[in-house]
């Protein structure tokens, strides 16, 4: 698959003309990805970020079949951020350090499992057709956080989702 960083119009024009071959400088990469000729640039670095993501968790052994895909690839940084800081608390709360493998299947079973779940049983997702499940744990979460710093009392991922849903 290749794609045209620079120079659109001489490659069209080249094209039109029926010219076999053009002059270019060519950069292989190297993606985890598989790719088509009919994915955009755009649909590249998604994917691209994703199994970054994916890679860097390691879910895909971990948690085979999960799909945690996000409408921005530049929200799964923030996965991450999930991620590290359910590790800390996992370390308080057991007094001992927590690898990140461990903090990984933790996070993925103890918090993003059962906010997904009461996500599905609310419809969001219904609600909401433009946004992954994933986008969805994202911004239930940032609500979440919200009504911690605005010193509300601590809520059911239930009444979270339903309330976000409204």
């Amino acid at each position: 698959v290749y794609f045209v960083r620079d120079g659109n119009h001489r490659v069209s024009v080249a094209r039109e003309r029926g010219q076999d071959y053009i002059d270019a400088y060519v950069t292989v990469v190297d993606v985890p990805i598989r790719l088509t000729p009919e994915m955009a640039l755009d649909d590249v670095v998604d994917q691209a970020e994703y199994a970054k993501f994916m890679q860097q968790t390691d879910l895909a052994r971990l948690r085979p079949d999960v799909d945690l895909r996000l409408s921005d690839p530049n929200a799964y940084q923030r996965l991450i951020e999930h991620i590290g800081t359910h590790a800390y608390y996992l370390s308080v709360e057991q007094v001992t350090y927590v690898s990140f493998e461990e903090a990984v299947v933790s996070w993925y079973d103890n918090v993003y499992c059962p906010l997904v779940t009461a996500i599905a049983e609310h419809e969001l997702a219904k609600r909401l057709p433009n946004y992954t499940i994933t986008d969805l744990y994202l911004f239930v979460s940032d609500y979440q956080w919200l009504l911690l710093e605005a010193d509300e009392s601590e809520e059911d991922p239930h009444e979270l989702s339903e309330k976000l849903a409204e």
